[in-house]
């Protein structure tokens, strides 16, 4: 059940960075933006981890996270 809960969250998040994004767009630049996107989605992730006292530190997850940046500046 608390996949489920996490996939809301998750997907309410996505939709306010969107927005967000899409309200500033003509004052702050793409790279900015991304960059905004990408502190907050990850703020988030290591909040999860901190609050469920979860291993963060994982080679896989710290891949994760760098690739998230040049994915998100090509996505912008």
């Amino acid at each position: 059940m608390l996949w489920f809960i996490l996939s809301l969250f998750s997907a309410l998040i996505a939709t306010l960075l969107d927005v967000w994004a899409k309200r500033i767009s003509s004052k702050i630049s793409p790279l900015k933006i991304a960059q905004g996107k990408v502190f907050l989605g990850t703020l988030f992730v290591i909040l999860y981890f901190l609050i469920l006292k979860k291993n963060f530190l994982d080679t896989r997850n710290l891949l994760l996270l760098s690739s998230i940046i040049p994915l998100e500046v090509l996505a912008l």
